[in-house]
């Protein structure tokens, strides 16, 4: 499915239960992922229920992190600190999300990783992309988030979706 908007770049690894990763691009419906559930706070397996590719991506970032992660993500996207939600940009994430978030520092805010992993972001750079960029997303079946690169972000949700 295509929709306006964005998410991540192409080669991103999304973690799937027993260990295994994907890239984003791969993922599909019915497809589990795994999850960070909120009011348990413990790590599940659910069903990605929605893929979408965002054609002409206008912005991207890169971040890395002291996990040794790096992902490359439209600025928007929220991911889990332990503070709560954080993104590079505030009003994109409240206004494509729905998502109230504070703005995400690096060296200073702290993120949430797969199996209670901890880890700071150590830069954030702006990435150079063309403009017929791609990025990728998906939905997962319940909850709000799945896991990428070993870092919680929020679960993509959309009406109508397939």
């Amino acid at each position: 499915m295509s929709v306006n908007g964005g998410c991540f770049a192409p080669g991103t690894k999304i973690n799937l239960p027993g260990g295994v990763i994907k890239n984003i691009e791969e993922i599909q419906v019915g497809d589990s992922v795994m999850t960070y559930n909120m009011e348990t706070k413990t790590y599940e397996p659910h069903d990605v229920i929605g893929t979408y590719v965002h054609h002409h991506t206008p912005r991207m970032i890169m971040m890395r992190f002291t996990n040794g992660s790096v992902i490359s993500a439209t600025p928007d996207h929220p991911l889990l600190c332990t503070k709560g939600w954080r993104s590079r940009n505030v009003k994109g994430s409240l206004d494509n999300y729905g998502v109230e978030v504070q703005r995400l520092e690096f060296n200073k805010d702290i993120v949430i990783g797969l199996h209670d992993t901890k880890a700071w972001i150590t830069e954030v750079d702006e990435l150079s992309i063309g403009p017929d960029y791609d990025s990728y997303d998906i939905e997962v079946d319940t909850g709000d988030t799945f896991i990428a690169e070993g870092i919680v972000f929020y679960n993509c949700k959309r009406e109508g979706t397939q």
